[in-house]
């Protein structure tokens, strides 16, 4: 059946087949459905003009909890002046009960505006904008002096160079041209701040400049090597299985010792803390542990794991560490690990430099959780008794840990085969370009004495101490960056780099 709504008035519609009593009939009702619809869509229209014209009324109504007046919406009721049956339309309004509850004032309220008080001055009633610079604007409304000749100055160099004129909108050309000129300035500052004077130029001038000769350096050394240091060292003579050189004393009063319970021997390791003035880091001098006993080298890592070492300097040769030794002292290849005793050693990330090989390193106790994260820089190229083959590659090392916010204040243990001679001889470098970069010039024979009272092993020939010389006058050389003072500097580097060959053909004879 088809529900089209053709069909559905066709009855009404389709009366050609009806009777004409039938067709009349028909006609007669639908012409009163019309007039019926007609008559309720006017009364939906005039109900709807009504409701838009009859706003509610407001009235009070005391609250019981209260007290206090409260406004109450109503249907639109007939006012005491208006007559019954009027409907007051328009805005709402209140009875004359409802003023008397809200408003409780005895005079009839005045009809005339009422006159405010002016405000302070200080907090003005209407805000225009400035028609004068900001500042002198917020100053004249305060109450405060004018500005000085220096300041309206610059405020007007300010104004001129950004080019504000009453606020006027700016152009595309005009926003290009302020970013040209907003690139130029940031250039220029680039440059003054390449430019800016290095804190330590003025004592790093005065460094090369006072720097000993040849037979000042041996005679420097001959003091420093004449020190005979008489304290106790009974941990050290006590565990010579340890140690791999007897001459080299450990003192026992800034040794490491092993927070280890258990027999005196299970305590010690072949490490020495120490303390120089103007270095606010922990400083530990360390000797390559016995690789062919694990046990040595789990002392070496416990060691790490209790003093909170972040940064190892490893001044050894990879023959020395690596896969030829009986014991590790750690695996070389990222995500790689190895138990040594009680000691899980975590292999993180590996990064190589040339000689200049970088670990990143996990270090944790069985039965702990606070594992320590320490990088290890291992130098392989710097022979013993020898210059280091790229000093560049120290004095890398050297820079980052300046540097870097990241290990400036973190504890170093620096270590050598034997926990003196290179191991010393990069403190010295460490502390005293150190103190370069503060301004204080630094006195080579003062730091080494210094470390040689905590560590007496620290001078080991007069070639490792002479790169000391080295590895400073390669750093102010770097740093000044002066064509005209570079040539002073190359000089001293080839007269320590001589007298240093001169040690070296000795030797050899």
């Amino acid at each position: 059946m088809d529900k089209s709504p053709k069909n559905k008035i066709s009855p009404f519609l389709n009366v050609r087949k009806k009777s004409p009593t039938l067709r009349k009939k028909i006609s007669a009702k639908s012409k009163s459905i019309d007039e019926n619809e007609k008559e309720r869509n006017s009364k939906k229209t005039v109900t709807k003009q009504q409701q838009q014209q009859q706003q509610p009324r407001m009235i009070v109504k005391k609250s019981k909890e209260t007290g206090s007046a409260m406004l109450k919406p109503t249907t639109p009721l007939a006012d005491s002046k208006t007559k019954p049956g009027n409907i007051q339309t328009g805005a709402p309004t209140l009875t004359a009960t409802a003023q008397a509850a809200i408003f409780p004032v005895t005079k009839p309220l005045s009809t005339t505006p009422i006159k405010h008080k002016s405000p302070p001055e200080q907090f003005p009633a209407v805000v225009k904008m400035p028609t004068t610079p900001p500042a002198k604007e917020c100053q004249s409304k305060m109450g405060q002096a004018p500005l000085q000749n220096t300041e309206t100055q610059t405020l007007k160099t300010l104004s001129e160079y950004h080019e504000i004129k009453d606020l006027e909108p700016q152009t595309v050309g005009d926003m290009f041209r302020d970013i040209d000129n907003a690139t130029s300035q940031m250039n220029i500052l680039k440059t003054d701040i390449k430019k800016m004077k290095w804190i330590g130029d003025d004592v790093a001038r005065q460094f090369v400049d006072k720097l000993p000769n040849e037979e000042n350096l041996t005679r420097e050394y001959n003091f420093l090597d004449s020190f005979e240091i008489k304290k106790p060292c009974t941990a050290f003579q006590n565990n010579m299985e340890r140690n791999r050189c007897a001459k080299h004393i450990v003192l026992d009063e800034n040794r490491v010792v092993l927070d280890r319970p258990g027999a005196e021997n299970l305590n010690y390791i072949n490490a020495s803390r120490i303390k120089v003035p103007d270095f606010a880091n922990k400083l530990f001098v360390a000797q390559l542990p016995k690789m062919e006993n694990e046990s040595f080298v789990e002392d070496f890592w416990y060691m790490v794991h209790q003093e909170q070492i972040n940064i190892i300097y490893l001044l050894c040769s990879e023959e020395l560490t690596g896969p030829k030794t009986p014991t590790k002292l750690f695996r070389e290849n990222a995500e790689e690990f190895q138990y040594v005793g009680k000691m899980f050693i975590n292999t993180r990330k590996a990064e190589v430099v040339h000689d200049l090989k970088i670990y990143t390193i996990e270090v944790l106790p069985d039965g702990m959780s606070d594992a320590v994260i320490c990088q290890v820089h291992q130098l392989t190229s710097w022979k013993s008794g020898k210059e280091p083959h790229k000093l560049r590659l120290v004095i890398k090392m050297i820079h980052e840990f300046l540097t870097e916010k990241e290990v400036q204040n973190s504890t170093v243990c620096v270590v050598s085969f034997l926990g003196s001679g290179r191991a010393c001889c990069f403190l010295a470098a460490l502390i005293s370009i150190a103190q370069l970069n503060k301004g204080i010039l630094p006195q080579i024979p003062e730091i080494f004495k210094s470390i040689k009272l905590q560590r007496p092993g620290a001078t080991e020939n007069l070639i490792t101490y002479s790169t000391t010389y080295l590895i400073i006058l390669d750093y102010i050389k770097r740093k000044l960056g002066d064509k005209d003072f570079n040539p002073k500097v190359n000089e001293s580097l080839k007269m320590i780099r001589n007298f240093m060959a001169k040690l070296n053909h000795h030797e050899v004879q």
